[in-house]
C-alpha cells in the first residue's frame, strides 16, 4: 500500500519498531556514552549501525505518514496512543540527530554535515525546484496534446488555467515541502474533531499560512487562535474573562472581554507550563500587528520564517494543553 493511503494505525507500528531498535541500541550503548562509540568492538559497532540505519528507514516512513495527514486533514492533529506519543514526543524526535551521528561513528566516518537546516535560512527557499520542473514537465506533455488534437485529461480552459499558476509568483511546491519538513500535525491521544469547528479551522489555516509562506499571517493568526482559546475555556480553569461594568444608574453594559496580556496573566495561574510560549507568542505578533517608531520593521522579514516556525510549534502546544490533554 503506498505510504500516503496508510491507516494511520501504521504510524503505532512504525514507533513499535523504532523502539525496539532503540532499545537495543541503548541496551549496546546508553545514551551518555554514545559518544565513545570508536571504543567498541568491530561487531558490536556493526550492529548499532544495523539498528540506526533500521531507525533513519523508520524516521522516513513516518515523516511520510506524518507529511501527508498534515496536508490532508481537515485539522493538522493525528490520533495515536498516549504510550506511542510519548515515546516519539520525548525520546525518539529530539534524539533523530544524534542517532544520525552514532550512525556514522559507528561506521568509521565521524559526523557528516549535511548543511545547515532549513531552519537557519529562514525558512523562506529550498535547494531546487524539482517538484516545480515535474509539474511543468507534465503541462508541457499536455501542450503536445493539444497541439496535436488529442488532449483528453482536460480542457483547453483548464491547461491555460495551469500555465498561469505555474509561473505565477505565488506557486513553489518546492519550497511548500521544504517547510513541511519543519512542521509535523499535532499527534495526541485524541481526535482532531475533539476541537471545536471554529479552532480545528483556524489551526489549519495557521498551519497552511506557515507551509505557503505567509509567515507575518502565520503569526497573527495563531495569536488571534490564542486569544479565542483563552476566552473559550476561561470558566473550565477558572477565571473571568470578560469585565462586566454598570452606568451609573446601575444598567450592566455588555460585556467586555479582557485584554489578551491580561487573559494570559489569568491562564497562566492555572496553567503555567504555557505561560512563556503564550508570552513569546504575544511578543512575536505585537510586532507584526503593532510595529512601533523605534522597531527596524524593514528588517522584520529576514527573521519571521523562523518566528513563523515558533508561533506554529507554539499554538500546537497551547491548543494540545487547552483541548486535547
Amino acid at each position: 500500500m503506498p505510504l500516503y493511503l496508510t491507516p494511520t494505525n501504521n504510524l503505532g507500528q512504525l514507533i513499535v519498531q523504532a523502539q525496539a531498535s532503540y532499545s537495543r541500541i541503548t541496551a549496546l550503548l546508553p545514551v551518555e556514552r554514545w559518544s565513545d562509540v570508536d571504543s567498541l568492538s568491530e561487531p558490536i559497532r556493526q550492529e548499532i549501525f544495523s539498528k540506526c540505519f533500521d531507525l533513519s528507514k523508520y524516521f522516513d516512513a513516518i515523516d511520510e505518514i506524518t507529511d501527508q495527514f498534515a496536508l490532508s486533514l481537515d485539522a493538522p492533529v493525528m490520533r495515536l496512543s498516549e504510550g506511542h506519543v510519548e515515546f516519539y514526543r520525548n525520546v525518539l524526535s529530539p534524539q533523530r540527530e544524534k542517532i544520525s551521528d552514532l550512525m556514522w561513528k559507528a561506521l568509521g566516518l565521524g559526523s557528516i554535515d549535511f548543511g545547515p537546516a532549513l531552519a537557519d535560512s529562514e525558512h523562506t527557499k529550498s535547494t531546487g525546484k524539482e517538484v516545480w520542473r515535474f509539474i511543468a514537465f507534465a503541462i508541457d506533455r499536455c501542450d503536445i496534446d493539444v497541439e496535436e488534437g488529442e488532449l483528453e485529461v482536460c480542457s483547453e480552459e483548464a491547461f491555460k488555467g495551469a500555465q498561469k499558476l505555474l509561473h505565477s509568483r505565488v506557486f513553489s511546491p518546492d519550497e511548500w515541502l521544504a517547510r513541511l519538513r519543519h512542521v509535523e500535525p499535532l499527534l495526541t491521544e485524541k481526535s482532531g474533531d475533539d476541537l471545536p469547528t471554529f479552532v480545528r479551522h483556524r489551526f489549519r489555516e495557521v498551519f497552511d499560512s506557515f507551509l505557503i509562506g505567509h509567515f507575518a499571517a502565520t503569526i497573527a493568526l495563531s495569536r488571534a487562535l490564542l486569544e479565542f482559546a483563552l476566552l473559550q475555556n476561561a470558566n473550565r480553569l477558572g477565571y473571568e474573562a470578560y469585565r462586566r461594568t454598570r452606568t451609573a444608574a446601575g444598567k450592566a453594559t455588555k460585556a467586555e472581554a479582557k485584554r489578551l496580556g491580561e487573559l494570559i496573566n489569568l491562564a497562566s495561574e492555572h496553567q503555567p507550563e504555557l505561560e512563556i510560549e503564550m508570552r513569546a507568542l504575544k511578543r512575536m505578533a505585537d510586532r507584526v500587528l503593532h510595529p512601533r517608531e523605534h522597531v527596524n520593521v524593514s528588517e522584520f522579514p529576514r527573521t519571521s520564517g523562523k518566528d513563523a516556525l515558533k508561533a506554529v510549534t507554539s499554538i500546537q502546544s497551547i491548543i494540545h494543553r487547552l483541548y486535547l490533554a
